[in-house]
Order: structure tokens, then C-alpha cells, then sequence
């Protein structure tokens, strides 16, 4: 008797840990990688493993139709076709050469836009040299990439929106700063050229 009952508990055990089993399987083998995503930027993006040097899945080729932020998934949300490369550092990249180096946030990364419409590419086309995103990164990530020591680029361009720079006084034109008595020149940046 109870080794029938013992059978039919791990039979309920069994039944009970088996879609817990299943499930890495099935959505790493059977689902596609972007079946719970709306946008490639969260398909491919490795977020906190630091196995990999670069912010995506290195040596990628992907299209989606991508649906905007607002209101994903409803009848309401504006689709587009949209195609992502990345290089073997994980940044969005057909190659690795810099001739240039766009250092930047998700802006420089073009994360709502196609390969053919990122600044890099952009950039590329009309200037005639090899521009390297190496994007969504900071300055000191780029100082501490010792390929960039080896063959380091030509030009390097950082960009960064204003809210990530707390040292910025607020802006004003110059004929309202001569007037207002809050405007002042910034005592703590200093450019190098």
C-alpha cells in the first residue's frame, strides 16, 4: 500500500517540476529568439553578462518588424521593418574597422532604426572612411578596450545627452545672459582640442 502511494507522489512530483524542466528547453530550441520581444534591441541585448565585451550577441544578423514604444502589441502600435548586424564584439557593426569611433547611447546605437539608417553607416557613406559604433558605451569602457590601444582610430566622437552630464549648467542665449542673473558660464568643463 505504500509503495502505490509512493509511486503516485512522485508521479504528482514529476507532473509538478516537468514545464519547469521543459520550459529553458522550449523557449531556447523550439520558440524563436525574438518570440517576447517587440524590438531587436531586447532580442539580442546581453544586459548584465559579462562573459561577452559587447552589449549584444556577438556575429548577429536579424529582421523584425519592430513595433514602436508606445502601445506594443495592440492594433494601435507603428510597425517597421527593421534589419541589425553585429560584429564579433557584440557592437552594431557590419565590421571592425574605425577609422572613426562614434561613442554613445542608444542614439549612436540607432535603436529603432535599420542597419542603412544608424549614424555609423550614415557617416560612412558620405565621408568615404570606415566608422566604428561602439555603442551603447561610455569613455572609460572605450580606454579600457586594448584593441582600441593596438589600432587606435583617427577620430573619436562622444556623445551623450545632457541629462548624463550633472556638472551642465542650464543653457541660455547670449543676449539672455548677459540679463539674467541666474545664467553662468561653466566653471567645471573643461575642452581639450
Amino acid at each position: 500500500m505504500k509503495n502505490k502511494e509512493v509511486k503516485r507522489l512522485l508521479k504528482k512530483l514529476t507532473l509538478l517540476v516537468l514545464p519547469f524542466v521543459l520550459w529553458p528547453f522550449v523557449e531556447a530550441v523550439v520558440l524563436p529568439m525574438n518570440f517576447f520581444t517587440f524590438r531587436i534591441w531586447e532580442t539580442i541585448s546581453v544586459n548584465s553578462v559579462r562573459l561577452m565585451s559587447g552589449p549584444f550577441y556577438p556575429n548577429m544578423h536579424l529582421r523584425m518588424e519592430e513595433e514602436g514604444e508606445l502601445a506594443p502589441r495592440t492594433p494601435y502600435a507603428e510597425k517597421k521593418q527593421v534589419e541589425w548586424y553585429t560584429d564579433p564584439y557584440g557592437y552594431r557593426n557590419r565590421d571592425t574597422k574605425a577609422e572613426i569611433l562614434l561613442i554613445g547611447d542608444s542614439n549612436i546605437t540607432g535603436a529603432k532604426l535599420s542597419q542603412e539608417e544608424i549614424l555609423a553607416e550614415v557617416l560612412e557613406k558620405q565621408l568615404g572612411k570606415e566608422v566604428y559604433s561602439f555603442a551603447p558605451a561610455t569613455v572609460n569602457r572605450f580606454l579600457g578596450t586594448k584593441r582600441f590601444e593596438e589600432n587606435p582610430p583617427e577620430i573619436v566622437v562622444v556623445s551623450s545627452i545632457e541629462r548624463r552630464i550633472p556638472e551642465l549648467p542650464p543653457w541660455a542665449p547670449p543676449a539672455l545672459a548677459t540679463s539674467c542673473a541666474t545664467a553662468r558660464a561653466p566653471s567645471s568643463i573643461h575642452l581639450k582640442y
